[in-house]
């Protein structure tokens, strides 16, 4: 997964949201699926703006594109 996507563990939180989602559709359900969604995002943001500090990190960023959906973001 490492390989694929820089945060898998956020990738699937992200399934598993869109999972409950399918499985139990309702306005609320939508609701805080995307603001979870839209923290993450924040929380990315935040982490690798510290992790870029690092170059060992920054080699890693370079070697692996996308952060939560592989050929999208």
């Amino acid at each position: 997964m490492y390989r694929l996507v820089r945060h898998p563990i956020y990738a699937s939180y992200m399934v598993m949201a869109l999972g409950t989602i399918i499985r139990h559709i309702s306005a609320y359900n939508v609701a805080v699926a995307l603001v979870g969604i839209g923290l993450m995002g924040f929380r990315i943001a935040f982490e690798e703006r510290l992790l870029k500090q690092d170059s060992l990190y920054r080699d890693y960023m370079n070697a692996v594109r996308y952060r939560l959906i592989p050929g999208v973001y």
